[in-house]
């Protein structure tokens, strides 16, 4: 028997009423109905679109530089190969932002991000070529030492670890991050066949799915025309039309409105395991039900402390193993400065800054810094309270006063 005689079935009741199913959604779809699921497929997520460009435009545009830490001194390094590709210009293609935001999207996507580190005769870095992943395969030997093996144009290149720069998501081995599609693969699928659905529901006009319930029974040509009929009149965009049925027919909806398939709630499921993936905060998605005033502040610090730090850890190190000599990684580290992230409104800043000059913490010179101004003569100074004193000069102060009365 075919599709159609299949379906077209004949009702056992006292009437003899006979049925015909008339299953839009299903036609033209695969067997399962499922959706591809890959790294372009999940990017049309709006919630992972948004949620990877997020992280990725933020550790790109943090301010960076090069320390040198000696002892409990701190000086910012103004002189070295590293610092222009990593603030500046990568190379001749890419502005240092650009580059950070590629190796988090290609990371976010794949697991990995790679850059070929290009050097100078010295052995200096002088530019940061990305590589897709699809061009990498890390090889492992016996005794843990490994390799990148890549593929340029029609031939392979070894490149040495110390010659890759390579950021990783979580990773089980040491060597390659876990790709996060293939992880949650299942995740992604519910929520590409949500918008599938959602893609389909609305193309047909909110077609009636359903079957139509007739007296007696018809055959395949009188169903055909029905089902043509039909078809041409209620399904499709702007199509959307009252039924009207003759001689005793019955429309019996059978395809569930969105509203009543809690398909509203599986969109909002699908941002917020987005933003469960990502490390961020449901509110930068748009899942603003648990978001109050008081909390936002909350949100944005856990944002910095649990999504982002990961992110810019990974780059502080690789940069420093990869970028730096042996002998300045003893002493040389880079920072991705997230202050400004953390500086809170106007008033909540301006009490912080007080407490901080007050206490001898920071200095006015080194608040205008933070605020990007310059600084003045005698900002460099530090202050402490009057009533405020170590406490092995407390016997010796009080001698002094009791003496002076």
């Amino acid at each position: 028997m075919g599709f159609w005689s299949n379906i077209f079935k004949r009702n056992n009741s006292e009437k003899g009423t006979g049925s015909v199913l008339l299953d839009y959604y299903l036609r033209g779809k695969n067997a399962n109905g499922s959706v591809a699921v890959n790294k372009d497929s999940v990017l049309g997520l709006t919630s992972y679109w948004r949620g990877v460009n997020i992280l990725a435009d933020t550790v790109a545009g943090l301010p960076k530089s090069l320390i040198n830490k000696e002892g409990d001194t701190r000086k910012r390094v103004e002189n070295h190969p590293s610092i222009d590709l990593l603030t500046y210009k990568a190379n001749d293609a890419l502005s240092s932002y650009s580059w950070h935001a590629l190796m988090i999207v290609s990371a976010s996507l794949t697991g990995d991000g790679y850059s070929i580190i290009l050097r100078d005769a010295n052995y200096n870095p002088k530019k940061l070529i990305p590589i897709d992943k699809s061009l990498v395969e890390v090889r492992v030997f016996e005794d843990g030492n490994y390799v990148y093996r890549v593929k340029i144009g029609n031939d392979y290149q070894l490149v040495l670890p110390e010659n890759m720069f390579h950021i990783k998501w979580t990773s089980t081995n040491g060597y390659t991050g876990k790709n996060p599609i293939e992880v949650h693969r299942t995740t992604h699928s519910i929520s590409l066949n949500a918008d599938e659905y959602s893609e389909e529901f609305y193309s047909k006009g909110m077609s009636q799915d359903g079957y139509v319930e007739v007296e007696g029974k018809f055959d395949e040509a009188m169903q055909e025309r029905i089902r043509k009929s039909w078809d041409k009149t209620y399904s499709g965009l702007g199509k959307s039309k009252v039924a009207f049925l003759d001689n005793g027919m019955k429309f019996v909806q059978l395809q569930m409105k969105p509203q009543d398939a809690q398909y509203l709630g599986t969109r909002q499921f699908q941002k917020g395991e987005s933003a469960t993936i990502l490390g961020i905060p449901p509110p930068m998605l748009g899942i603003m039900d648990k978001a109050t005033y008081n909390n936002m502040e909350q949100m944005a610090t856990q944002f910095v402390n649990y999504g982002l730090m990961p992110w810019i850890h990974r780059f502080e190190d690789e940069a420093r193993l990869k970028l730096l000599t042996v002998k300045q990684a003893k002493s040389y580290r880079w920072k991705y400065n997230v202050n400004a992230l953390l500086r809170g409104d106007t008033e909540a800043r301006s009490e912080y800054y007080s407490k901080m000059v007050e206490h001898g913490v920071y200095s006015p010179n080194d608040i205008r810094a933070f605020e990007d101004e310059n600084p003045y003569e005698g900002g460099d100074r530090y202050s402490v309270p009057l009533n405020t004193i170590p406490t092995d000069l407390i016997d010796k102060k009080y001698e002094n006063e009791k003496g002076s009365e």
